[in-house]
């Protein structure tokens, strides 16, 4: 009877992310609660801790938040309302030689669309510059 407790008692857990680098743990029940996935991370919250009260620095524990999927029309409209998202997506594009000489017929629709942005682009620099 009392191992069968035991054994019992063994296979409950108790499970957590960690307050200071969001790793998941997982502990035995009973006791103080865990916040610290580990001793490492134990002791630099305490040193965090100790600078902020001498004002070096100021720490808060908090629970990191769940990253949720999201939808990809989500991220394509956050780039077209950005102009800096905007910038940086074509300049990668425009570095990036693999899409346009790659060989892998999943990048064709891409590479028709990069070919035809550089062509309405060329159009545009042929025009009189009062025109554009």
């Amino acid at each position: 009877m009392d191992q069968e407790l035991s054994i019992e008692n063994k296979t409950r857990h108790v499970k957590g992310t960690c307050l200071r680098c969001g790793k998941p743990w997982i502990g035995l029940p009973g006791g103080r609660p865990r916040k610290w996935c580990s001793v490492a991370c134990r002791r630099a919250a305490y040193e965090e801790r100790r600078a902020a009260a001498r004002g070096s620095i100021a720490v808060r524990e908090v629970e990191r938040p769940k990253i949720v999927d999201h939808d990809i029309t989500e991220c394509t409209k956050r780039v077209r309302l950005s102009p800096g998202a905007c910038r940086r997506l074509l300049q990668t594009l425009a570095d990036g030689d693999e899409i346009v000489t790659g060989s892998d017929p999943r990048w064709d629709p891409v590479r028709g669309l990069v070919v035809a942005l550089a062509e309405r682009r060329q159009a545009y620099l042929r025009l009189p510059h009062w025109r554009r």
